[in-house]
């Protein structure tokens, strides 16, 4: 999954309602709900607006959820906002929360119904009203496993949630800023986002 700000946004029109936002990779045809095109937020280059209540995108095709790389900014603190999540089921379970980049922590699960799920976070903290440039990488095994970076800087990965002991990558399609369940959006702005279903040495990454 590829989705940059400055291609493949319609209309591009500060301030203005999206129609569509094109998937560079080919793999997801996106449903746009309500997001907006700011057209000079991050040094003069767009960005897009969500507004943490009625603004998402929803795919159309399952991918890996593995690496995730963010250039994107934060409107609020703590830990509501989920960035990215599986789509369904619809309803909050007490288990199967699949989502990646929720919150300050970055917090991740794993999409397993306990005895299984396991909620894992980072160590560095995202803040808010800054534009942030955020890798997750989960990792098979413990959470401590996986990784995280706040740019390019790297914070350790520990589980804070969950009766499981082993995180991996998991493959649903997603949604954008949102949770599976209608509880929790994303609210702040978005340059790029992109999705690897594999893990990255220093090098690659």
């Amino acid at each position: 999954l590829w989705l940059k700000a400055d291609a493949g946004v319609l209309p591009s029109v500060n301030d203005q309602t999206i129609s569509s936002w094109v998937d560079q990779s080919g793999a997801n045809t996106f449903t746009v709900n309500g997001v907006t095109f700011k057209s000079d937020i991050l040094n003069f280059n767009p960005m897009v607006d969500f507004n943490g209540s009625t603004n998402w995108l929803a795919g159309n095709t399952p991918i890996t959820f593995q690496t995730l790389y963010a250039v994107m900014i934060r409107n609020t603190t703590g830990d509501a906002g989920t960035l990215m999540s599986v789509s369904g089921p619809s309803t909050n379970p007490p288990g199967n929360i699949g989502y990646m980049m929720k919150g300050d922590k970055m917090w991740t699960g794993n999409n397993l119904d306990n005895p299984n799920l396991v909620y894992m976070e980072s160590a560095g903290s995202l803040g808010n009203n800054k534009v942030r440039i955020a890798t997750l990488e989960i990792q098979n095994g413990p959470a401590s496993n996986s990784k995280s970076f706040i740019d390019g800087a790297p914070f350790p990965m520990s589980q804070f949630l969950g009766q499981g002991s082993t995180m991996g990558p998991f493959s649903f399609t997603p949604y954008i800023g949102r949770a599976q369940s209608v509880t929790d959006y994303f609210d702040g702005q978005v340059a790029e986002l992109i999705m690897y279903p594999a893990s990255h040495t220093d090098a690659e990454r």
